[in-house]
C-alpha cells in the first residue's frame, strides 16, 4: 500500500493533536476532490475545546473535521503555521540541531504556500457547550458539513474576511492620550477642552487621529480646491463633517462637502479620495468659486 503522501496529485488531511511530543493522528481523503491542492483551514477554540474546520477548492463546503478537548492548554498560546516534509531525515536529528541549522541533505518533496493567517475572537455564543454540541467527521466518520450544524453562520466564511479592528471611543482615546494627572479634571477631559494646550480641540484631535496645530491643508490646484487632513477611521461616537460657505455672518449658510458619521467612510458632494488603514488621509476636492470661500473640518459628539 502507499503511503502517505506518496501518491501523485493526490492529497491527504494530517489531523492530529500533541502532547509534549506524543502524537495522536491520522490521514484522510475523505471529501478531498481530484487534483485540488488549495484548502483553507480554521480553528475555533472556545475554553478548553477546539475545533478543527477544512474547506477545499475556492468554493468547497466546510468540513467540520474534529474537536479535541485540551485542558492542559493555557488561555494565552503561541500561533503560527508549520510545514514538514522528508520526516526520516528530520527524525534522525535533535531538536536542538534541528531548530538552529538548515538540513541540507535528505529528500524534501513538498512546496507549501500561505496566501494568509488571520486571527480574531470567535463570536461569544460560540461556547465550549456550542463546540461540544455540533458533530464532527472524525477519522472514519461520514463528512460533516458545517452548513448541516447551528453554527453555520459563525464560523466558515462567516468569519473569514479581512479583519476590522474594533472603534475606539473617546473615552478610550483619552485613556491613551491624556496623563492619569489630566483625567481628573473635567475641563481637560471635555470634548470642547484642549488637553495638549496645542489651540486644537480633544474632539478634532480624537476624530482627526494626531495633535496637529493645522489639521487641515488648502491648496488651490488649477481650478480645483483641494483640502488635506488626517481622519481616524476608528473613532466611534463622532462625526466629522468638513464644509464651505460663502459667508460667515449666517451661521446657516455652511455646506457639507464630505461627512463621515461614527468613523463610517466619507460620503458628500465633493470627490472624496482616502488611503491608509486606521489613521487614514483625506482629500476633499470642490470646483474653486469666483467669491471667496471659507472651509473648516467640524466634529459633532455624538
Amino acid at each position: 500500500a502507499a503511503q502517505w503522501g506518496n501518491v501523485p496529485n493526490t492529497w491527504y488531511n494530517e489531523v492530529k493533536t500533541t502532547d509534549n511530543g506524543a502524537s495522536t493522528l491520522y490521514a484522510t481523503q475523505t471529501g478531498i476532490p481530484a487534483d485540488t491542492d488549495l484548502v483553507t483551514l480554521q480553528v475555533v477554540r472556545s475554553g478548553n475545546v477546539f475545533v478543527v474546520l477544512r474547506r477545499h477548492g475556492e468554493s468547497g463546503q466546510w468540513i467540520v473535521e474534529n474537536r479535541f478537548t485540551r485542558n492542559d492548554m493555557p488561555a494565552t498560546l503561541q500561533l503560527g503555521i508549520t510545514t514538514y516534509t522528508d520526516w526520516n531525515t528530520v527524525n534522525a536529528t535533535d531538536p536542538f540541531h534541528h531548530n538552529r541549522t538548515v538540513n541540507t541533505g535528505g529528500n524534501p518533496d513538498l512546496v507549501a504556500d500561505a496566501d494568509y493567517f488571520r486571527l480574531r475572537r470567535p463570536d461569544p455564543s460560540i461556547t465550549a457547550a456550542a463546540l461540544q454540541g455540533i458533530g464532527f467527521t472524525g477519522q472514519n466518520g461520514a463528512l460533516v458539513y458545517l452548513d448541516d450544524t447551528p453554527l453555520a453562520g459563525l464560523l466558515g466564511d462567516s468569519v473569514n474576511g479581512v479583519y476590522e479592528p474594533p472603534g475606539e471611543t473617546y473615552d478610550d482615546w483619552m485613556t491613551t492620550h491624556l496623563m492619569a494627572s489630566q483625567l481628573v479634571h473635567p475641563a481637560l477631559t471635555d470634548p470642547s477642552g484642549d488637553a495638549n494646550g496645542n489651540g486644537t480641540a480633544n474632539a478634532i484631535a480624537f476624530v482627526l487621529g494626531g495633535d496637529d496645530t493645522v489639521p487641515m491643508e488648502i491648496e488651490m490646484i488649477g481650478t480645483t480646491v483641494r483640502l488635506t487632513l488626517t481622519r481616524n477611521a476608528l473613532a466611534r461616537g463622532a462625526d466629522l463633517i468638513v464644509e464651505s460657505t460663502t459667508d460667515l455672518t449666517d451661521p446657516g449658510s455652511w455646506t457639507s462637502l464630505a461627512t463621515s458619521i461614527d468613523g463610517a467612510d466619507p460620503t458628500g458632494t465633493a470627490t472624496i479620495q482616502e488611503t491608509g488603514e486606521a489613521i487614514r488621509v483625506l482629500e476633499v476636492e470642490v470646483p474653486a468659486g469666483v467669491v471667496p470661500t471659507f472651509y473648516r473640518a467640524r466634529v459633532v459628539m455624538e
